[in-house]
């Protein structure tokens, strides 16, 4: 089976029918998200380059080894990012200022992670989070993370809790941040079902 790409995009990936020795079209894509982001740096362009990612599950971590360049990462149809066996407890490192749109998040303890205070994605939109333990893992007190649209599943609200804005999300037996975690994060337009400490 092979995917069928229907967004536009700079760099394509598909695990169904990539390799990642091609030169990530949509003819031709990547396997994984990983060989993506690493076109995008061996390039050297650090305007925001678009990884369309087709249906398919991804068992990686995805890591940029600098937070100078920016990713936006589009799901294309079913989009699993499973942590089972990687070798980070967060799907995403270091992508600083990364859009992130429609995933499914599974397996993981954190979104993303990173090791400075510039390392956070700036939108998490339409994905769907489930059984983390939390948003980011390092302690960002300069740069927010946005959650839009997003669904939360037996989410734990923990991580670093600065500056996060969750807006028109749904929170099913799940807490946006935890009560030791609240510093300058914000609700909006959300419903929290079968939970005891929404925010």
């Amino acid at each position: 089976m092979a995917n069928s790409f229907t967004q536009a995009g700079d760099y394509f990936v598909s695990a169904l029918d990539g390799n990642d020795s091609n030169a990530g079209t949509a003819e031709a894509p990547f396997k994984t998200i990983t060989a993506a982001v690493s076109a995008v740096i061996s390039a050297g362009d650090t305007a925001m380059k678009k990884i369309i990612v087709g249906t398919g599950t991804y068992y990686e971590n995805i890591t940029s080894s600098s937070t100078s360049y920016r990713f936006w990462f589009i799901g294309d149809g079913n989009a699993i990012l499973d942590g089972t066996g990687a070798a980070s407890t967060a799907a995403f490192y270091n992508c600083h200022a990364a859009y992130i749109q429609n995933f499914i998040f599974r397996n993981f303890t954190y979104v993303s992670y990173g090791n400075t205070n510039a390392s956070k994605p700036a939108l998490i939109m339409d994905c769907t989070i489930l059984g983390l333990s939390g948003a980011h893992a390092y302690n960002s007190t300069s740069y927010r993370s946005t959650y839009q649209n997003c669904t939360f599943v037996d989410y734990g609200g923990g991580g670093s809790g600065y500056y996060y804005t969750f807006t028109d999300s749904m929170f099913y037996n799940s807490i946006s941040i935890s009560s030791t975690a609240r510093y300058y994060c914000s609700t909006a337009r959300c419903i929290w079902y079968s939970t005891t400490n929404g925010t």
